[in-house]
């Protein structure tokens, strides 16, 4: 094991033998479950390289969204987490630096004829999304005057979409792409309202911990790229 975090801070890692990690269910991106219940992804594969480094057993636990793992936080219930970079939450957690960058747009009906996404911020107009994820604040920041329709997972949402109740549905560009490959009657507008930093957080009372994945993540990523 090679490791800098010595002391009480490191206690609950190391005493309990493993890095218990926390991921965001709603981004499939970052993480994903296989039928057989076998997890594959970026956050996956790093977190398995920072437990090799740590000689440390890698536990995971799937939150239904972001804002579920923020208000895990307070109770301990994991030591690092697998988010998106959000300013507003910069006062609880640290954030290394970023592993991989998500675009997010919107998917429209083909026969409304909307080509960009500037032309869905008109009153009257709903576009569907998803309740704390970073996207949903950036769709909010940048829409003006159409309304947000916020819901609790990826399914609801887009079901909200289908329906007719909204005229757009918000997501990450590569999902959406997915959805309507089967859907003529659909399509992904060409540009994007946000691109989202993925990063882990750490509680803002884990100093040491944060500077050992921040250090190794720079790492791990030099040779990734070499």
């Amino acid at each position: 094991m090679s490791s800098n975090i010595v002391g009480n801070e490191s206690d609950s890692i190391f005493d309990s033998g493993c890095i218990r990690i926390a991921l965001n269910k709603s981004n499939s991106i970052v993480s994903h479950i296989s039928e057989d219940g076998s997890l594959s992804g970026p956050a996956v594969d790093i977190a398995h390289a920072f437990g090799r480094k740590l000689g440390l057993k890698v536990e995971f636990t799937y939150y239904a969204g972001p804002q579920d793992i923020v208000a895990c936080a307070e109770n301990g219930q994991w030591d690092l987490a697998f988010l998106a970079f959000d300013p507003s939450r910069t006062d609880r957690f640290y954030f290394t630096k970023p592993y991989l960058q998500i675009k997010a747009t919107c998917a429209v009906r083909v026969s409304q004829n909307i080509e960009s996404f500037d032309q869905l911020d008109q009153s009257g107009f709903s576009i569907a999304s998803i309740a704390g994820t970073a996207f949903d604040l950036r769709l909010r920041k940048r829409l003006q005057a159409a309304q947000v329709v916020s819901f609790e997972n990826e399914q609801t949402s887009y079901a909200y979409f289908l329906n007719g109740s909204a005229v757009a549905v918000a997501g990450i560009r590569s999902m959406l792409e997915s959805e309507v490959e089967t859907r003529p009657e659909l399509r992904v507008l060409s540009d994007d309202f946000a691109i989202m930093a993925q990063a882990i957080a750490i509680q803002k009372n884990r100093t040491l911990l944060f500077d050992e994945i921040d250090k190794f993540l720079q790492n791990y990523e030099n040779t990734a790229h070499g």
